[in-house]
């Protein structure tokens, strides 16, 4: 397959998609942004998912339930991508308030597209339940790493840190508010990038908020208070984060809630005594009891603690001499500029419509065309789970479609099937199956409907696999039978039904003596004691 870009003629062997349809195929980074100048971006539109088009991967593994429902590994049949398939139950949305939410939520997050934030690719709804397709991250939520791990690095947590507070900004700069930041609601991939989830709680526009919401241990001081509030909230769940990576567990610790809201609205704390000065004084700098002190997120990325790991995590990612006051620079959104000012990882650029204060490790992502791709080394050596095999698939495939799948053009396929009586091979039609696409496979089991003359009823799919009589010999069979198979049946019918009665006759006359001989061996129970009583007093069943 050749690349999608006009001015290309390469062959397309790793696919790069178009992030926005999915059907533009393209040989790499570099000619999917120049297609997307090209003409592209007019002409692309928003890919429709259908559920036949998904297979359960691994074994039908649950990522994870809740209140509302569950979530589902799922593969894409074409691209063979993985998916995150959330199934919400509308049963378990008991007001329409909730799902008048969960509508805002999805319009939210459909909207959203940035490297560290999941994609929402698509929705389908029905009457019982609402799917949602969303990005699969592979190692789970940053929430068990650091329960795995006790507590972070200060490098390591900057690594992750500086991730959430790239996806934070970028929210807040759509003005949108989460509400709900938390190391559960922080996902990892297998190229450990960060990808922020659960938009349940987010609040779009610029207007003070007063809902009660979010997670206890990082609730902001207004919250509590019953008060108004505004973004801050959100950055003070930054601070609280920071912490719990680098101690392990969050700075308000109590043994019931109402110690902890007093804890958090005093704003008392310790720190462990390995901790850096420059790590301590950010996290007194985020955690401040008056939201209007609390730095925004671009203040953050320019403390001092961000300055100690640069030369360490971006050593062979970003060339940071390029960034210095006075070079120039250009920024596929703005155009050609001039760095003024550059403190920590953000800078200040002046275009010729006015200055903006922008984020390096942003700049250079997006510069190189993949806003998905991390700016540091791997932290492990896990494979991703896209890495499947071919036999793997094809299997699943098999074992999810009818053996009619993929046939395009002529009658379906023969299916063999051993008779018990004769033990030889009866050869039959089995009947098209109408209705084998109205149904997903994920959510129900295919049901393979046979007909024939011999009185077989039909079997389930999992019981036919699951035969020992056949199960080697019925892919040799599909293969063998092409278009030409035998209309007929290759036995006589009477024959077949006159031995199979013979047999039954047979089988009467050698059971019928060992039930008698059971029967006769079988000894006489006794009459109990009060049987006994009765019946010397004639009391009898009938009479009660």
């Amino acid at each position: 397959m050749e690349c999608s870009f006009n001015q290309c003629k390469n062959l397309v062997r790793n696919p790069k998609l178009c992030r926005h349809c999915l059907n533009a195929k393209y040989c790499s980074n570099e000619c999917r942004l120049q297609d997307w100048q090209a003409g592209h971006k007019k002409s692309c539109s928003q890919n429709t998912y259908n559920l036949k088009d998904f297979l359960p991967a691994k074994h039908n593994k649950s990522l994870g339930k809740g209140a509302y429902g569950e979530v589902q590994l799922v593969q894409h049949i074409n691209t063979r991508v993985y998916y995150a398939l959330k199934v919400i139950k509308k049963k378990n949305l008991h007001r329409s308030a909730s799902l008048k939410l969960m509508y805002r939520e999805i319009s939210v997050q459909k909207k959203l597209i940035h490297g560290n934030i999941i994609r929402l690719f698509g929705h389908m709804e029905d009457i019982d339940n609402l799917y949602l397709i969303l990005e699969y991250a592979e190692k789970g939520n940053l929430f068990h790493y650091i329960r795995k791990k006790k507590r972070l690095g200060e490098e390591e947590a900057f690594y992750y840190f500086t991730q959430v507070c790239c996806g934070i900004h970028y929210l807040h700069d759509k003005s949108i508010i989460h509400r709900d930041v938390k190391p559960e609601n922080v996902l990892l991939t297998s190229s450990n990038l960060v990808k922020i989830c659960d938009f349940g709680w987010c609040a779009e526009g610029t207007e003070e908020r007063s809902t009660y919401c979010g997670t206890l241990d990082y609730m902001a001081p207004e919250i509590l208070r019953g008060n108004h509030y505004t973004n801050k909230v959100d950055v003070w769940a930054l601070g609280v984060l920071l912490f719990e990576m680098t101690h392990g567990r969050p700075p308000f610790n109590a043994k019931s809630d109402a110690e902890k809201s007093r804890l958090i609205r005093q704003g008392i704390f310790k720190f462990l005594e390995d901790t850096s000065a420059e790590c301590k004084d950010l996290i007194k700098m985020i955690l401040q009891d008056n939201p209007e002190n609390r730095p925004n997120v671009l203040t953050i990325l320019k403390h001092p603690w961000f300055s100690k790991f640069i030369p360490i995590v971006y050593k062979d990612k970003v060339n940071f001499d390029h960034f210095a006051p006075g070079s120039s620079i250009n920024v596929e959104e703005y155009g050609e500029g001039i760095i003024v000012n550059s403190q920590g990882l953000v800078c200040e650029i002046s275009f010729e419509g006015g200055s903006k204060i922008m984020i390096i490790p942003e700049i250079v992502r997006n510069n190189e065309g993949s806003p998905s791709r991390p700016l540091a080394p791997r932290l492990s050596k896990e494979k991703p789970a896209e890495e499947c095999e071919e036999k793997e698939f094809e299997m699943k495939l098999k074992k999810n479609y009818p053996p009619s799948y993929k046939q395009s053009i002529g009658k379906p396929p023969r299916t063999p099937i051993t008779s018990v009586a004769l033990g030889c091979k009866i050869k039959r039609k089995m009947a098209s199956e109408n209705n084998s696409g109205n149904n997903s496979p994920m959510l129900s089991q295919v049901i393979r409907s046979e007909s024939s003359n011999n009185g077989i009823v039909q079997k389930p799919s999992s019981e036919i696999s699951d035969s020992c009589s056949f199960g080697s010999e019925s892919k040799s069979n599909n293969s063998s039978e092409g278009k030409d198979a035998p209309k007929t049946s290759v036995y006589d019918v009477d024959a077949f039904e006159n031995r199979l009665k013979e047999l039954q006759l047979l089988q009467a006359q050698l059971e019928g003596p060992k039930q008698q001989k059971i029967i006769a061996k079988k000894p006489k129970q006794k009459s109990s004691f009060f049987a006994r009583v009765a019946n010397i007093f004639n009391i009898g069943c009938a009479e009660r």
